[in-house]
């Protein structure tokens, strides 16, 4: 496989050869905090997990191995040890008890285990730079972690949140909204982050969930907003990812205030849009990176008032066993994860093998200037460093 050059060129503090400190700063966006509690090198095999189903994920944690691999640094990708993959609960305790050194996740799942906002508390974006404690973006409130699956004052989306049954007698209510931008995932997700970690990096920074329709059911039910949707739902079936569900989806269906006619939940988004494609189900929500969605023609529905939040791809690090080289190639690997150059990956990645996924992933890494590569197009690989 071939792939095309990059259609932007990447920054050009981008070269391995500058120190890994200054390449870490210079690839780190503003939302994403710079870790300066790292040692400078990795001196052990940095294990690598993504979270659950997520193809975005998954296909970051090959290349970040790639990548670590390609530059001399050993690195394991853990992702299929667990048959059904790995849960948020299960990815931040290996990191927590030292099983893990990174985990990629989508930063909507994470920020799903995040408390409550209290109503009436200003918003704010700024993420936490420790990578523990709750950020101004998520403050805490009571009575939302000991049951997740009871929803409080979800709002109707473009309605703004619905208040729970304590706002009568004056005391604050609770309300479950995504994160609506980058900084607040980013924030979101550091919030629920074991001690010693913190999130290093940010992919796919545009990603969001969109609510995705065929042309013919568009036009025959007249959607074209997710507040529509939202309102005619009742004669509806809907198709959500497992994931999504478990995180947001409950959330956002029971502050719709009607029951869908139907709702299924397959695996992957991909899933998702391939149900769109054959018509069994109306109306779906997926990934805005998956493929599908342009190769099938479907229509993405608006979204002004963000209703289904955004979600990043974020990495996390131990920071006692990462250092800021590895870091540095971390944050290489996601700036060119982006736009087309991103689709062309995840159109030939995603049915394939993980050794053949691995090879492509390689030659994609050349082509985007992150690796050097032979003539071949597969990646020159430095002799591995001594690690434990």
């Amino acid at each position: 496989m071939t792939f095309s050059k990059p259609r932007r060129p990447l920054a050009a503090c981008g070269l391995l050869a500058i120190a890994a400190v200054a390449l870490s700063a210079c690839t780190t966006d503003s939302d994403t905090p710079v870790i300066t509690d790292a040692p400078s090198t990795t001196t052990s095999t940095v294990r690598v997990a993504a979270v659950g189903a997520d193809q975005d994920a998954r296909l970051l944690s090959t290349a970040t191995v790639e990548a670590l691999a390609a530059n001399g640094l050993k690195a394991k990708d853990l992702t299929g040890e667990q048959q059904d993959g790995w849960s948020v609960d299960e990815a931040l305790g290996a990191l927590k008890d030292g099983n893990v050194d990174v985990v990629i996740s989508g930063s909507s799942a994470l920020a799903a285990k995040a408390p409550a906002q209290t109503s009436g508390e200003e918003q704010s974006s700024g993420p936490d730079d420790a990578g523990s404690g709750s950020p101004s973006a998520s403050p805490s409130a009571s009575g939302t972690d000991e049951n997740p699956d009871q929803t409080q004052g979800e709002g109707t989306p473009g309605a703004g949140p619905a208040s729970s049954g304590s706002e009568a007698s004056g005391a604050p209510s609770t309300v479950r909204t995504p994160p609506a931008d980058q900084a607040a995932a980013v924030a979101a997700a550091s919030s629920v982050l074991p001690e010693g970690s913190a999130v290093a990096s940010t992919a796919l920074k545009e990603r969001r969930p969109v609510m995705l329709a065929s042309k013919a059911v568009a036009s025959a039910k007249e959607l074209t907003t997710v507040k529509q949707a939202a309102s005619a739902c009742s004669g509806l079936s809907i198709a959500t990812p497992e994931d999504w569900d478990a995180s947001w989806g409950k959330v956002w269906l029971t502050g719709l205030g009607c029951e869908p006619q139907s709702t299924t939940h397959p695996d992957t988004s991909a899933a998702v849009t391939r149900d769109l494609l054959l018509g069994t189900v109306q109306v779906g929500v997926a990934e805005s990176t998956d493929p599908g969605i342009a190769d099938y023609g479907l229509v993405s529905l608006e979204d002004p008032d963000k209703a289904l939040g955004t979600d990043p791809v974020v990495g996390i690090v131990r920071k006692q066993t990462v250092g800021q080289d590895a870091i540095a190639i971390m944050n290489k690997v996601t700036g060119a994860a982006q736009g087309d150059d991103w689709l062309e990956l995840r159109r030939v990645a995603d049915p394939l093998t993980q050794d053949q996924r691995g090879a492509d992933v390689g030659r994609w890494l050349v082509a985007r200037g992150v690796l050097e590569g032979n003539d071949d197009g597969l990646p020159k690989t430095k002799a591995p460093a001594s690690a434990s």
